[in-house]
């Protein structure tokens, strides 16, 4: 099964071509200002790379955001369009959820062998504030029970289940993030460009037992993307998240601070 992700919510525009979860060909421009103009030449070039055509994908995904207004509607109306256009299902999948996949994925084997843990993503999302989303992450068939249908993601019985989220003043992030810490003995992974954004804030957390931040998921991926895109056409979620996700009302993420 062939998943096509669009993720065009930074300045960073980044075109995957997935095998189920396995990456098979990408494509990347960084040039913020012509996303719309090196899109389809980007998507182009991941399916020559792979020896295929676009009646050959069959599921479409696209990042929601947060993220850049113009650079986010744009990967989301090609997504949109391709797949009507192709008749294939197509799935919006936020930053936030991109993210924590991406931790969970980099720190599996520690969060295996502790049986349980939680993942904080932390979104700088301008005007001094951060955009955090919590997820508690542990076996399928026991947080399951108490989760119901907020799973994010499912790998080998263990599973990732958003908790929560909120948005608050930079200066709030340690409370926040100590608050749910309080909630569960286990440890804690932060991803997310706030703890760079705001390091100064970060550093005396990152300096305790048990919490750890993830380097390499600071930016979303094109390919986690797909890959949740692939699991939740394969448990039958419903197409949804089809808009860009605003945290605040009427005011795109990116905007004057």
């Amino acid at each position: 099964m062939h998943i096509l992700g669009i993720d065009s919510s930074t300045e960073n525009l980044h075109i995957a071509l997935n095998s189920s979860k396995k990456l098979i060909s990408e494509a990347r421009s960084s040039n913020t200002k012509k996303h719309m103009v090196h899109m389809m030449g980007c998507i182009d070039s991941v399916l020559g790379q792979a020896g295929m055509d676009i009646q050959g994908v069959h599921i479409f995904a696209a990042n929601t955001g947060p993220g850049d207004f113009t650079g986010t509607r744009i990967g989301l109306s090609v997504a949109k369009i391709l797949a009507w256009a192709e008749h294939k299902p197509v799935y919006g999948i936020t930053a936030p959820d991109i993210l924590a996949v991406q931790a969970f994925s980099l720190s599996r084997e520690p969060i295996i062998a502790e049986g349980r843990a939680q993942i904080v993503c932390c979104m700088d999302v301008k005007r001094e504030e951060v955009y955090s989303a919590f997820y508690h992450v542990g076996k399928s068939d026991i947080l399951g029970k108490k989760n119901g249908n907020q799973t994010t993601y499912e790998d080998r019985s263990t599973a990732l289940y958003r908790t929560g989220s909120v948005l608050t003043g930079h200066q709030h992030v340690q409370q926040e993030i100590l608050a749910r810490l309080d909630q569960d003995a286990g440890p804690m992974y932060i991803c997310g460009n706030a703890a760079q954004a705001y390091r100064h804030l970060f550093d005396p957390l990152l300096s305790r037992k048990k919490i750890y931040f993830v380097q390499k998921a600071q930016t979303t991926d094109a390919a986690v993307l797909n890959r949740i895109a692939h699991y939740r056409h394969g448990v039958k979620h419903a197409q949804a998240n089809l808009v860009p996700f605003y945290i605040r009302d009427f005011v795109p993420f990116g905007g004057k601070k």
